[in-house]
């Protein structure tokens, strides 16, 4: 009996400490945003240390007030508080944060819904529940949709929206060169062959250089099809120089194989390689790597692609 009360001591303390410590970082949340307002000037390891000591209840609870603040900045940082809480969570708690981050594209404040369209992109597909996924719908369906690129592409990843972007290609002529080309990409994603197709003989004619690296290819691999990235290794096993060297004290061309494992290496399963949050392959000697990635995927035709993120 003396055990189970001390225990049950230990556990109301806990408790109390609990809600004391959430109390304390809503105090210190309400003072930094304050602040901010008025000054300006971020601190990024107090952010960090006021976002880990809230639960995610706590920082929504805290937040939100300020949401519709008349300060951009601080509407901003409202959001960016959310996405950096939301990152580290359960997939319960990133619902919440996810479906207040599509609230806020669904707004007049477009520089806002952009920055929350973006950090969108870094949440797991199963984060998003019925409500923000019904937002999104809305998204895709209205006649003005300042997110066009985002929104589409999201669905794509989300697999939302199929029905309502055929019939958007079907009214091509009410659309841009490269709202048409997201809508392809989205569906390729999908899985609807025709617009795999259309991406990829799109991609073949454009010139192979640096322009094609930088833009085309980053859209075929978002894509996860086979067919898109067996094209890319084809980039990757050419040796044309076609690509400007990426050191700028270097008049020279090199082959585009060398930017390509970089774009390939965070999608592919057990490549030989990573690469760290600048994009820059984990290697020392990058033309060894070369070697060492084209022979991977000759050694490994039945790779697999990883299409848990966006």
């Amino acid at each position: 009996m003396m055990k189970y009360k001390l225990f049950v001591l230990q556990v109301l303390a806990i408790a109390v400490l609990f809600n004391m410590t959430n109390i304390c970082a809503d105090g210190q949340i309400n003072e930094y945003i304050k602040a901010y307002e008025v000054q300006g000037l971020a601190d990024f390891e107090l952010e960090q240390d006021l976002v880990r000591e809230s639960s995610c209840a706590s920082l929504l609870s805290s937040l939100l007030p300020y949401a519709g603040d008349t300060s951009l900045i601080v509407r901003q940082k409202v959001y960016e508080l959310l996405y950096r809480k939301g990152v580290g969570e359960s997939i319960n708690n990133q619902s919440l944060i996810v479906d207040e981050l599509m609230s806020a594209c669904m707004g007049k404040d477009i520089s806002t819904g952009i920055r929350c369209m973006r950090y969108l992109q870094s949440f797991p597909v199963e984060a998003f529940n019925v409500s923000s996924r019904h937002k999104l719908e809305q998204l895709l369906e209205a006649s003005k949709n300042p997110f066009f690129k985002e929104s589409v592409l999201l669905a794509g990843y989300l697999s939302i929206g199929k029905e309502s972007l055929q019939r958007k290609l079907l009214l091509a002529d009410d659309y841009t060169y490269q709202q048409i080309w997201y809508m392809h990409l989205a569906l390729a994603r999908m899985g609807i062959d025709k617009s795999l197709e259309h991406c990829i003989n799109t991609a073949t004619r454009v010139d192979d250089g640096n322009d094609k690296v930088a833009y085309v290819l980053p859209d075929l691999i978002y894509t996860r099809q086979k067919k898109a990235i067996d094209y890319c290794i084809e980039i990757l096993n050419d040796d044309s120089n076609n690509c400007s060297s990426p050191d700028p004290d270097k008049d020279e061309m090199i082959c585009c194989g060398y930017r390509v494992m970089e774009l390939l290496a965070p999608i592919i399963d057990d490549f030989p390689y990573i690469v760290d949050d600048s994009g820059t392959l984990d290697s020392d000697d990058y033309s060894s790597a070369l070697t060492k990635c084209r022979a991977w995927f000759k050694g490994h035709p039945n790779y697999m692609i990883k299409t848990s993120m966006f």
